[in-house]
């Protein structure tokens, strides 16, 4: 984007929103925000090249907009607790209410990504030093200023289980889920073994077009990844495997997802069904998840091309599906410990 009068490119911006709101993603183009903006179309032309580029910048607009409006809520409370507390309420009902944004979720979530991960990136540091004055300075000050905004801002993106607009969910949040690993000592628990992944032994057609995609993946061919790359690979015609992958390579990236989330799902029961302690268990299926995840070549290459396909699961909408999946596959193992609620809460 090219440097230009800080007056010119709000204009465009709040025009894009307006254009947003009137025709959703699909009716905006840089022309119809040159209309509604009033601004010649060829200056938003020289400022933005695609409408990719407006839309991370109005959502980047609408970020800044809306922390603004949280410090002015938070700013003068006197305690950690009042700040997240209050925040995290704040927040909730904005993103609950904010019509942009919901027409965005709407109508092509996917633009959204690029943008929040731009904008989160370059505000957690502002958030940090809003809670560091509450926090005791200690060596692993950066490490629990870290925690919480992160968790912060994954609580905005989705509150899961808990209801925001009720107080006590939120102070339960805040007080068991957020201080409380910043408060009290850190556990000594020995390193937890890592459950490996489960072998897959069929030859089955699904099976080989998994393989073959996760092959092509990992050798870098994430970007031009695509059926008839991987027809040489796999024992079967080429019309056999379009009727199985009939939704072209998102449906084949999804196929591969389902398959290796299912070894995941498979090692965590191993990691924590073999524990004895709750803590021992939990801290064996996170170790054994972060161990398989950072080695799996398929989706390093996936996380550098295109980190919005996982991240779009994270947040929002998708993020309520996504975590639901997974604190079903997990809350039966941690029953033993913990009862219903606090063995779905606590898998989620």
């Amino acid at each position: 984007m090219s440097t230009s009068p800080p007056d010119v490119v709000e204009q465009i911006l709040q025009a894009a929103s307006r254009t947003l709101a009137l025709h959703g993603v699909k009716g905006t183009s840089a022309s119809s925000i040159a209309k509604q903006s009033g601004v010649a179309r060829s200056t938003v032309y020289r400022l933005f090249a695609t409408k990719q580029e407006i839309m991370n910048a109005m959502v980047e607009y609408e970020f800044r907009r809306f922390f603004d409006e949280l410090y002015g809520v938070v700013g003068r409370l006197k305690t950690i607790e009042a700040v997240m507390e209050q925040g995290l309420m704040f927040a909730h009902a904005a993103v609950e209410h904010h019509f942009l944004l919901q027409t965005i979720l709407r109508d092509d979530p996917s633009v959204l990504e690029p943008a929040l991960s731009a904008s989160a990136t370059s505000m957690e540091p502002v958030i940090a030093e809003i809670f560091r004055p509450f926090l005791p300075v200690t060596k692993d000050i950066d490490e629990h200023l870290e925690f919480l905004v992160r968790m912060g801002l994954g609580y905005i993106a989705t509150q899961g289980r808990w209801n925001f607009e009720e107080k006590d969910d939120v102070h339960a949040v805040v007080t068991v889920e957020l201080l409380s690993g910043v408060r009290n000592p850190a556990m000594k628990i020995a390193p937890a073994k890592v459950a490996p992944l489960v072998e897959v032994s069929d030859n089955s057609l699904r099976t080989q077009i998994v393989d073959a995609a996760l092959a092509e993946i990992s050798a870098g061919h994430y970007q031009d990844l695509s059926i008839d790359r991987i027809v040489d690979r796999v024992e079967g015609s080429r019309s056999t495997i379009y009727r199985m992958v009939p939704g072209g390579n998102q449906a084949l990236l999804d196929m591969c997802a389902e398959r290796e989330a299912s070894r995941l799902y498979s090692s965590v029961t191993s990691a924590i069904s073999s524990e004895s302690e709750l803590h021992r268990g939990v801290l064996a299926g996170l170790t054994t998840v972060w161990y398989h995840l950072e080695r799996h070549q398929a989706l390093r290459v996936v996380m550098q091309s295109n980190p919005e396909y996982l991240y779009n699961r994270l947040r929002f909408n998708e993020a309520s599906a996504t975590y639901g999946a997974a604190s079903l596959a997990v809350q039966p193992l941690l029953r033993r410990w913990l009862s219903w609620e606090q063995a779905s809460r606590l898998a989620e």
